[in-house]
């Protein structure tokens, strides 16, 4: 591998300091900072002129944790490896794809304090190959590999980093994928789960059906306009992301190809995951829930359809920050709740048509703050209820320039 030697020059601050401004070096401010367009929790500070950031918490948010193959133990490409130098020094050498370096403390009256390395942004992503523009905050970019496919099988060999995946327009159906093609690949991005109940032979686990679980995987883009993707087992998610970051699913249908009633399976289900996007998909067809997240943040639905649901058409556990935006959610019937909230906060439903659904309530709120609706309009549905708490219920569905129309019954 081809290495490149980059002296950076590296200026100190304390951990605190980098946290809160108030405690920071006199005349240094925050900064935010974007990478493709998602915001990077990385304590940046500007200091005459220049962007400073801590370089073992940048080179962990913009790779993330480095992933080995399971079957050598070799690290693959998409993390970021650094280590300290193992003289006991503080010289750190960093390893991203094809490009290696060093950031050596002392250089051009650089410090080292409390043990935290801050480093001038600029040299340092411009030396990972990232592109860096100011727009009043810094944001940074880096391409993306683009492969287009035309099978289930092909989309699943594609997942990686920083890769753009096109699915042919068409009809895919899991049934018409082999699992044991995908159990022979070895891939860290995907596993085939067999862990699922089987609805004619009244089991789990028997290994007659699956679904494919994207997992660990950083900065992905699936375009699947066009696409239909159905799974033909009641128990599976159609897609599945598991302790995913950065990842936007563009386009297509999601659906569950069961007698409506009998699916328990959801549309999309997000778990331990962190900025996943979800533009312009239909959520449809008997899925027990549109879409269900479990101990995940920043999740964003936009631009989206949710309909023949049953149980509800979005199901929060342990989330932060999720938004609904600008969506179409309606003909889902005889569901529990249509929003479902344990212990979550920031959840906000805004710009969306809500018609023609049915529920015992509108949002069920467990340990949660509350949904806010902003904007949106309700149209002939049905709600039991308002707000239905668990026993350590404490938010509600709070409604900001909402309206009505259509008949049905309005939240009060």
């Amino acid at each position: 591998m081809k290495k490149r030697w980059l002296a950076l020059c590296l200026v100190l601050a304390a951990a605190l300091g980098a946290l809160s401004p108030a405690l920071g070096a006199e005349g240094e401010t925050p900064v935010d900072l974007t990478l493709n367009g998602y915001a990077l929790e990385v304590p940046a500070l500007a200091s005459g002129g220049t962007t400073l950031v801590p370089a073992e918490a940048f080179l962990d948010a913009l790779g993330g944790p480095v992933v080995t193959s399971y079957r050598d133990g070799k690290p693959l490409s998409g993390g970021v490896l650094y280590r300290w130098g193992e003289d006991g020094g503080y010289t750190l050498t960093v390893q991203w794809y094809d490009k290696s370096f060093s950031l050596t403390p002392g250089a051009a009256g650089a410090e080292l304090r409390d043990g935290v390395l801050w480093v001038p942004l600029r040299p340092l992503a411009e030396a990972l190959g990232l592109t860096v523009e100011w727009t009043g905050q810094v944001e940074l970019s880096y391409p993306k590999r683009r492969v287009e496919v035309d099978s289930l099988k092909d989309l699943f060999l594609a997942i990686a980093p920083d890769t753009e995946i096109v699915l042919k327009r068409g009809d895919y159906s899991f049934a018409d994928l082999d699992p044991k093609e995908l159990e022979s690949i070895d891939s860290p991005y995907f596993y085939v789960d067999y862990d699922l109940f089987d609805t004619e032979l009244g089991e789990w686990g028997l290994g007659t059906v699956y679904q494919v679980v994207i997992r660990d995987v950083r900065d992905l883009h699936i375009l699947a306009g066009g696409c239909r993707v159905a799974t033909p087992w009641a128990y599976a998610d159609v897609w599945p992301f598991e302790n995913c970051r950065r990842v936007k699913l563009e386009g297509g249908t999601a659906v569950h190809d069961v007698e409506p009633g009998y699916c328990t399976g959801a549309c999309v289900y997000v778990d331990d995951c962190a900025d996943m996007e979800l533009s312009s998909v239909v959520l449809d067809g008997s899925g027990i829930y549109g879409l269900s997240a479990n101990d995940s943040r920043n999740v964003r639905l936009a631009n989206a359809q949710i309909t023949h649901c049953t149980y509800g058409a979005v199901a929060l556990s342990g989330c932060e920050n999720v938004t609904v935006a600008s969506s179409h959610i309606y003909q889902n019937e005889g569901l529990f709740s249509l929003f479902s909230l344990y212990r979550c906060a920031g959840v906000r439903v805004t710009d969306c048509l809500i018609e023609e659904n049915s529920a015992g309530s509108l949002a069920s709120c467990d340990g949660s703050r509350e949904v806010v609706f902003d904007d949106c309009t309700f149209s002939s549905n049905w709600f039991g209820v308002v707000n239905e708490y668990g026993w350590q219920g404490s938010g509600g569905a709070v409604f900001m320039d909402c309206s009505a129309w259509g008949g049905g019954t309005f939240p009060e």
